[in-house]
């Protein structure tokens, strides 16, 4: 993933060009993590050890939590009660769109920001960051204003945005659809919403992360864009795609796990939103002083031109408009 100068350590052509041990560096610096969870909600999370559907539903039925006093855990509740009623109805073994599978689910991951400032917001919505950084040149008003790219889920506040979710109904990690998403569309969304952030707060570019998901069918796959060193910007992924469980037996190892990483993920978009809100720099008041930007923006292809009437093939299509 060297495009638009996002980096990914873990890529195979980087072998040719560092040794183990730089790559293992680059990788490793102030690397993103996956917070632990609380005790109070590791407590409750490792009541269910059961793999019994009937013994399950009785267990989280046995508890209630206040969704004001205690926002994490209604919400794990909620989640977990809707997860065992896919289960139930064997919801996940019948035919589905992308969208449905979003709705159903997925649902617990827009779930867990309801208690929050940031939004998560769906229905194909485009990144006002990759619509800034695609029209950034633009200074001719009767020239039409550049689409941004368009994302399944968009994780904002009411000033800039934090993440996105990439979502496909095929259960093909490895599908031309996956990829492109996983390691091209999702990394360089994460990165103009970067360029935005660190536009309104310059000096915590090291500390700014930027968060992303990417769903096949079953499979869920996490990524964070940084830039450790406040130049190029650096894509990491875990090394392997999670599971939602498909039967009782599986659910409480899966479906916790994905839990963990999404509550997780939801802490550190809040931090990042406080870095930003409480280190904001103001724009200079001097019409003679141009604004530097550290991180080069993304590379957006020119849009192909078609003849009216001609189907489009896949390879004449412009990224944003493909994906």
């Amino acid at each position: 993933a060297s495009h638009s100068l996002i980096m990914d350590p873990s890529d195979v052509a980087y072998q040719e060009h560092f040794n183990e041990a730089e790559l293992e560096e680059i990788k490793t610096f102030n690397a993103p993590e996956v917070l632990p969870l609380p005790d109070k909600i590791a407590e409750f999370v490792n009541k269910f050890k059961g793999t019994d559907l009937k013994e399950l539903e009785a267990l989280v039925w046995s508890f209630k939590f206040d969704p004001v006093e205690e926002p994490d855990l209604r919400w794990i509740h909620v989640s977990i009660i809707n997860a065992l009623d896919l289960l139930h109805y064997e919801y996940t073994n019948k035919e589905h769109s992308g969208a449905d599978l979003l709705k159903r689910v997925w649902s617990f991951i827009d779930g867990c920001f309801d208690a929050t400032e940031i939004l998560a917001r769906s229905s194909e919505k485009t990144s006002e960051s990759n619509s800034e950084s695609v029209n950034k040149s633009r200074t001719d008003g009767s020239a039409r204003k550049k689409i941004g790219t368009k994302v399944d889920l968009l994780f904002s506040t009411k000033l800039f945005e934090l993440g996105a979710l990439e979502a496909g109904k095929e259960s093909d990690r490895s599908s031309t659809k996956s990829v492109a998403e996983l390691h091209l569309k999702c990394p360089k969304t994460l990165k103009s919403i970067i360029i935005e952030l660190t536009r309104i707060s310059p000096c915590k570019i090291r500390e700014i992360k930027t968060f992303g998901f990417v769903i096949a069918g079953m499979y869920l796959q996490s990524v964070v864009v940084d830039s450790p060193a406040g130049y190029v910007c650096r894509f990491n992924s875990l090394p392997d795609w999670l599971d939602y469980p498909l039967c009782p037996a599986t659910f409480t190892g899966n479906f916790f796990q994905l839990i963990h990483l999404i509550w997780s993920a939801k802490q550190q978009m809040q931090r990042v939103q406080e870095l930003v809100n409480s280190h904001r720099t103001l724009a200079a008041l001097s019409y003679t002083v141009k604004r530097t930007e550290v991180i080069p923006p993304c590379f957006m292809p020119a849009p192909a031109t078609h003849s009216k009437g001609k189907k489009r093939v896949r390879s004449e299509v412009d990224y944003n408009d493909d994906m």
